[in-house]
């Protein structure tokens, strides 16, 4: 009976954890989804500068987008990104073909971090204003952080990257 009994707690056990690791990984993939849609943000538009100088800019919740830093032009229409340069008026223009059919390069998908940090004891969630804005921030064990609002990627001290203005 006893036997029985543990058995059976452990069944439940292990079908109550596997449904919320599935329930997580519905979060994650029902997010990655929405963004391969074409939903890459979630807002309708804004433009942000960052700290080394780079103006981003973005449309119809991130189907258009606009990246500038110095002489460097980057425009992505949908599928369509186009490379300018500036100084010497030449450009190139391409079919984005990576995993997602939209650009994604200041795109922070949340969902991924905020399950990895239910696993992770070292990824901790927390909250920082950068750039006027309430931001979901996740830092690492060695002091790593990245962060967002909305989808949009406002720091990756990986990448050195730091919001320092928002407007919608």
């Amino acid at each position: 009976m006893k036997k029985t009994f543990i058995a059976t707690i452990s069944l439940v056990g292990a079908f109550l954890l596997s449904s919320c690791v599935m329930s997580d990984l519905k979060k994650v993939t029902d997010e990655i989804n929405e963004v391969e849609s074409g939903k890459v943000f979630l807002i309708p538009c804004a433009q942000l500068t960052y700290s080394d100088g780079t103006i981003f800019t973005f449309d119809e919740y991130g189907k258009k987008q606009r990246i500038e830093k110095g002489d460097e032009l980057e425009i992505y229409l949908g599928t369509t990104w186009y490379s300018l340069d500036k100084s010497t008026k030449k450009g190139t223009k391409y079919t984005y073909t990576g995993s997602y059919g939209y650009c994604t390069i200041y795109c922070f998908l949340e969902n991924s971090y905020l399950v990895e940090a239910k696993y992770d004891e070292d990824l901790k969630k927390g909250k920082e204003t950068i750039a006027g804005q309430s931001c979901n921030i996740y830092t690492e064990g060695d002091g790593d952080k990245i962060g967002g609002y909305k989808r949009i990627l406002f720091v990756d001290t990986n990448s050195n990257i730091l919001a320092t203005a928002f407007t919608t």
